[in-house]
């Protein structure tokens, strides 16, 4: 009978969500933002990198290009999280 219990406690609970954890597994739109900001900007980094290790300039201002891009996205992630009050600029 405890086994039967046990796994249908499992059965029941979300796939994702730990056991023994009573809050929900949804970030907020903050955690989300920021991971994403983070992610951005450890992209945008990546092919700053890059773009000084290529020798063919034709490779380079494309990486530039994709650079620049990343930027933007991170621009708008960081207006929308200013703009909602997630990010405070120091």
């Amino acid at each position: 009978m405890k086994m039967q219990n046990q796994q249908s406690k499992m059965t029941q609970q979300h796939p994702f969500q730990p056991q023994g954890s009573t809050s929900g597994t949804n970030k907020s739109d903050k955690d989300l933002c920021t991971d994403m900001l983070m992610t951005e900007k450890y992209v945008s980094g990546a092919y700053d990198t890059a773009i000084f290790e290529f020798r063919d300039p034709q490779v380079r201002n494309i990486l530039n290009h994709i650079q620049k891009e990343e930027q933007q996205h991170g621009e708008a992630i960081f207006k929308y999280m200013e703009t909602n009050g997630m990010y405070q600029v120091k």
